[in-house]
C-alpha cells in the first residue's frame, strides 16, 4: 500500500510541474505548411519560422501536452489497477507527435534542469560517448535504465545536477554518475549507482572506488550516495534516498 502511494504522488509531483510549465507557455498549437511554420490561436494563424523561440516553445509544448496525457492514463491506471499502461520513454512520446516534429532538434522538446549535456560531451567531460543510449525525460543521454530513473527523478524533485562531470579529488579526474549541489545549502554530494555487482572485476573496482572516496571525505549518507541494481526495483526507494538526502 505505501509504495502505491508513493508512486501515485511520484506521478502527481511531474503532472503538476507540467501544468505549471504549460500555463507559461504560449497560447497556440504549431503547425507546419510546405516548409513553414505557423502558430494558431483560435481562428487566428501567424507564420512563426523565423521566431526561432516560439517554434521551440510550441515544440516543448506539444511533447508537454501528449507526455502529460500519458501521466495522467498512467496514474489513473495506478489507482484502480487496470487496463495497460503508456509509454512515458521520451523519445516515443515525440514519434507519437505530427511528422513535422520529428524534423526539430531533439532539444527544442526538453527544459533540463543540468548543464547542457552537448557542451558537456564536446568538452570531452564524458568518456565512452557511444555508450550514452537512453534518453531521459530532461534531454540527456546516460548508460543504463537505472540511471535514467535517477537522473528523471533529479528532475521531478527539482534538484540541478551534472552527468559524468569531471572533478578533481585528491589530484586526480574522476568522473561521478551524478554531481549535485544541494538545493538548501549548495554542499556537493556525488551519486554513484553500481549497476553490475555480480561481476566480480567490476565489484573490485567498485570497491577501489569507495576506498578513494572514503579517503577524501566523502561519506555514504553524509556527501556521498550509492545505489545498487536492487534499488531501483521501486522507485519509491530512490525518492526516500532523495528526500533524506538532497531535500529539507
Amino acid at each position: 500500500m505505501k509504495n502505491k502511494i508513493k508512486e501515485t504522488q511520484l506521478y502527481e509531483t511531474e503532472i503538476n510541474a507540467i501544468k505549471k510549465e504549460l500555463y507559461k507557455l504560449p497560447k497556440g498549437q504549431m503547425t507546419m505548411k510546405r516548409s513553414f511554420f505557423y502558430e494558431t490561436v483560435g481562428n487566428v494563424q501567424k507564420g512563426i519560422t523565423k521566431d526561432k523561440l516560439k517554434v521551440k516553445q510550441l515544440a516543448r509544448k506539444a511533447y508537454l501536452l501528449k507526455r502529460l496525457k500519458h501521466l495522467e492514463w498512467n496514474y489513473s491506471l495506478v489507482k484502480t489497477q487496470a487496463g495497460r499502461y503508456k509509454t512515458e520513454d521520451p523519445m516515443d512520446i515525440i514519434r507519437e507527435l505530427p511528422s513535422f516534429y520529428q524534423t526539430l532538434p531533439f532539444s527544442y522538446f526538453f527544459h533540463p534542469l543540468v548543464q547542457n549535456q552537448s557542451e558537456n560531451i564536446s568538452e570531452g567531460n564524458t568518456m565512452h560517448k557511444d555508450e550514452l543510449i537512453y534518453l531521459t525525460n530532461s534531454g540527456i543521454l546516460v548508460r543504463s535504465k537505472s540511471e535514467r530513473t535517477i537522473a528523471d527523478m533529479l528532475d521531478q524533485n527539482g534538484i540541478p545536477y551534472q552527468y559524468e562531470a569531471a572533478l578533481t579529488i585528491g589530484g586526480e579526474i574522476r568522473r561521478p554518475d551524478f554531481t549535485v549541489h544541494r538545493p538548501f545549502d549548495g554542499k556537493m554530494v556525488l551519486w554513484e549507482h553500481f549497476g553490475r555487482m555480480d561481476d566480480l572485476e567490476y565489484r573490485q573496482r567498485t570497491n577501489k572506488k569507495l576506498a578513494f572516496y572514503n579517503l577524501h571525505e566523502f561519506y555514504p549518507y553524509k556527501n556521498l550516495i550509492c545505489t545498487y541494481e536492487q534499488d531501483l526495483q521501486d522507485s519509491a526507494y530512490i525518492q526516500v534516498i532523495i528526500e533524506a538526502l538532497l531535500l529539507r
